[in-house]
């Protein structure tokens, strides 16, 4: 059974990346929430995808030009929805997340290092999993920046890290870590037969329709990162 990876949390009924969202992701029942990191100004790590704040806020600006005290300020969550429900939730920053999951969920923490690189984010997110003691085994970190794995590696070798890509890679010996996170289209009989004679784990990204669902378990992926968890987990359950 492949673990149901909640993406940004349970993004498709919660605004992404919002307490709101793992917390559902949370009640759902996911094996593991994923979600994305970033440096502020005053160096804190939050929790946000974008490099600019428009989409997801009622701010503006790039994440890395403000402090914490500015962005936690913005509401992240009337965007969402037809309603006022999520109004006021805020931009969190990764110690809250750690502390609201650890014992309840695993985590899948993307480093957010392009299109701005920032050299210190690694030993940031390794000194906040020592600080909360979360368990190091039920963290995954991923980026699209494999350096930022090595350097993560080099500091925190008991940390799991999995190179994220989004096209079949023209040299599969070019991926260095023990599990992978291709988007699912670069899922395929010889890569599959690859991934199982190294000894990799492959958790695809991001796949909400039961049709592509099906086909996954054939394959025999590892784990499914979705919008939806709580219909994937329906599904897995029927099939």
């Amino acid at each position: 059974m492949p673990l149901v990876i909640a993406h940004r949390g349970a993004s498709g009924t919660a605004p992404e990346n919002t307490m709101a969202a793992f917390r559902q992701a949370v009640e759902m029942g996911a094996d593991m929430i994923e979600l994305d990191v970033q440096r502020t100004k005053d160096g804190q790590v939050v929790v946000i995808h974008d490099a600019t704040l428009e989409r997801t806020t009622n701010g503006s600006g790039a994440v890395r030009e403000l402090t914490y005290a500015e962005i936690e300020q913005l509401d992240a969550g009337s965007w969402f929805g037809e309603g006022q429900e999520f109004a006021g939730e805020r931009v969190p920053l990764l110690k809250e997340v750690l502390e609201f999951t650890k014992g309840k969920c695993a985590l899948n923490i993307e480093i957010k290092n392009i299109p701005y690189a920032d050299p210190g984010i690694e030993q940031a997110v390794v000194d906040l999993l020592h600080e909360t003691g979360f368990p190091l085994e039920q963290v995954i970190i991923s980026s699209f920046d494999h350096s930022c794995l090595h350097r993560i590696a080099r500091l925190e070798p008991n940390v799991p890290t999995a190179c994220l890509f989004s096209h079949y890679p023209a040299s599969l010996a070019g991926l260095d870590t023990g599990i992978l996170h291709p988007s699912w289209q670069v899922i395929r009989p010889e890569f599959m037969s690859w991934v199982r004679e190294s000894g990799r784990k492959v958790n695809v990204w991001t796949v909400d329709k039961p049709e592509r669902w099906a086909w996954l378990l054939e394959a025999g992926v590892d784990g499914i990162i979705t919008n939806y968890p709580a219909r994937l987990i329906a599904y897995l359950k029927e099939n």
